[in-house]
């Protein structure tokens, strides 16, 4: 997914994902995130990470307004 970041556009990947049974949080499949990317960016030379929380479960969590609070949170560092 393509969202504004600072002055460019950057690429967020969305996912989904369970924690294994016997975990806390492994009822529910949940959404977590990696990037931004950028397309000049060369392999292990970027600032992308990896976001997910307990909370944003697939089906309730919107994947847009996860990564602009994401997005949000990343540029202020």
């Amino acid at each position: 997914m393509q969202h504004p970041y600072g002055s460019a556009v950057a690429e967020f990947f969305v996912f989904r994902y369970r924690m294994p049974a016997s975990h806390w949080a492994g009822t529910d499949w949940l959404l977590g995130l990696a990037g931004p990317f950028f397309p000049d960016e060369k392999a292990y030379e970027s600032a992308a990470g990896g976001f997910s929380r307990a909370s944003d479960v697939f089906g309730k969590a919107n994947a847009q307004e996860l990564v602009q609070r994401y997005a949000r949170m990343h540029q202020r560092r």
